[in-house]
């Protein structure tokens, strides 16, 4: 006689059907490709998991729960509650799927990766199964950057969100701190620290007199979060990145610059939630649901879960933003102080145009966060207040990216203005010279002309019986180009007059 299943054997069972579906799905859906080589794809850190549970006029509770234990807690869990994984592994994402049934479309979207095709260079066929970020300029297969229709999308039961974040990295040693650092145009995260790939684009400001700025590391970041039923759910997941640390002893890695939002005074939180230490999105996170008084119920909504975590992405734009700023500030007070050279204002140009195909992006990335975005199954009349709250903070960050696109393309106007004045005073500057050059050979001409005739020795020279005639024939072309020369100068102006007198 067989033992009956145990219900770990059956969520084992669920989580081979969950990666069962997704590679039946894979034959004919490319963006289920790109799950599957993510669960394939071998583990290389353990996902921080804290589960997170509400309670009537109380502080949340959040556990953390180690990766080995979560079969555990998901076998005994049949209480409201939201887990927070940061550093997404492949058995946590088929436990979470099989279980809650969670729609494969919220870890596509929060993994934001695409498989190697063939519009990219040629690779091994081991390089064409690993997943890469999803490129945000360089478009290969649209397939990959087609966004979803709006009316489909507030039918889904998740939200996916991109953002940057950026962070200041410093020199690691007191003396590195006396000469120019930088780091790469394109960074990438040590794939021994993660599981998600992410990368970074290099960032240097441009600097003021004697000022020493760091370089940045502009984080493509994403996130994501899902609940089963709408307001009514009983579960939810929320998907963050882990920190972004650029794998170089010379330089340490700085928190996020954005200002705190969350008034302590009236907090009722515990003491070790008194500051946000901004190690990670995940402890913000949890700092800022300790002082949230809009959580403080059984069941709050999700609007008001995730109201935190869209102020958090709204300040990190708001910190980008005001980097951008500090550039077009610089640029525009070297502009009024120096005068540059042609070759200094091709720089600015260079990183104004680098900086307008940034912010484009950014604004695009910015609208993707209001209303009418959210799923229908979370908006009611308890979530409106909250709602007109966020939609506030990202219309304060879409009027910043706008104010700043329209400075940038008003000082590409005035840089090239300025190209074309000095431009223009080095064309004066050579028409100088060559008028200099004129009036000395002008001034040479006759002896030449003089020399040139008393030098002939033919019957046609000076003294000689014919010297009569080069005089007629010399003195007859001499008469010839006075009177075109004197055409060219008079017909313009009667042709202007004409033309005067037929419009009068």
């Amino acid at each position: 006689m067989t033992n009956p299943p145990t219900s770990a054997t059956m969520l084992k069972s669920k989580a081979t059907e969950y990666e069962e579906i997704v590679d039946r799905q894979s034959t004919n859906n490319t963006r289920f490709r790109v799950l599957k080589a993510f669960l394939s794809s071998a583990s290389s850190s353990k996902a921080k998991i804290h589960l997170v549970r509400f309670r009537e006029k109380d502080t949340p509770n959040p556990i953390n729960i180690p990766e080995d234990d979560l079969e555990k807690h998901i076998q005994k869990n049949n209480d409201h509650g939201i887990y927070i994984v940061e550093n997404l592994s492949p058995s946590v994402l088929c436990l979470f799927g099989g279980y809650c049934n969670v729609d494969p479309e919220f870890f596509i979207d929060y993994l934001d990766m695409v498989l190697p095709s063939a519009s990219t260079p040629k690779r091994s066929k081991e390089e064409s199964l690993v997943t890469e970020p999803l490129p945000w300029y360089r478009m290969g297969d649209i397939e990959n950057h087609l966004p979803p229709l709006r009316s489909t999308q507030q039918t889904m039961e998740h939200i996916h969100f991109r953002f940057i974040g950026p962070r200041e990295y410093h020199p690691s040693k007191l003396e590195l701190r006396l000469v120019p650092i930088k780091i790469g145009e394109r960074l990438e995260i040590a794939a021994s620290t993660t599981n998600i790939r992410r990368i970074a684009g290099g960032y240097h400001s441009i600097h003021v007199e004697d000022q020493r700025l760091w370089p940045i590391a502009m984080t493509r970041h994403s996130a994501a979060a899902w609940f089963d039923r709408g307001n009514q759910w009983t579960k939810g997941i929320i998907l963050l990145d882990p920190p972004f640390r650029y794998s170089q002893s010379n330089f340490v890695r700085q928190h996020s610059k954005y200002r705190s939002f969350r008034s302590r005074s009236h907090s009722e939180a515990p003491p070790s939630f008194d500051a946000d230490t901004r190690d990670s999105y995940t402890t913000s996170l949890l700092h800022y649901l300790q002082l949230n008084p809009n959580v403080r119920i059984r069941v709050p909504t999700p609007i008001a879960i995730l109201q935190d975590l869209y102020r958090m992405i709204a300040s990190e734009w708001l910190a980008v933003n005001a980097y951008v700023a500090r550039d077009l500030n610089a640029i525009e007070w070297r502009l009024e102080r120096d005068k540059p050279s042609v070759s200094a204002l091709d720089f600015f140009l260079d990183q104004l145009f680098i900086m307008r195909r940034r912010t484009k992006k950014y604004e695009t990335l910015i609208n993707d966060h209001l209303r009418p975005f959210l799923p229908s199954s979370w908006i009611d009349r308890a979530a409106e207040h909250i709602i007109k709250d966020i939609e506030a903070d990202f219309l304060q960050v879409q009027e910043q990216i706008r104010s700043s696109n329209e400075r940038i393309t008003q000082t590409v106007s005035l840089i090239t203005s300025l190209i074309s004045v000095v431009e223009g005073k080095k064309a004066t500057t050579l028409n100088q010279r060559l008028a200099f050059l004129t009036i000395l050979a002008t001034i040479a001409l006759p002896f030449n002309v003089f020399a040139a005739i008393f030098g002939m020795q033919t019957e046609y020279g000076p003294g000689a019986s014919r010297f009569w005639v080069f005089g007629e024939v010399a003195g007859g072309t001499a008469g010839v180009v006075l009177v075109c020369y004197l055409g060219f100068l008079v017909v313009p102006g009667v042709r202007e007059r004409r033309v005067r007198k037929g419009m009068m």
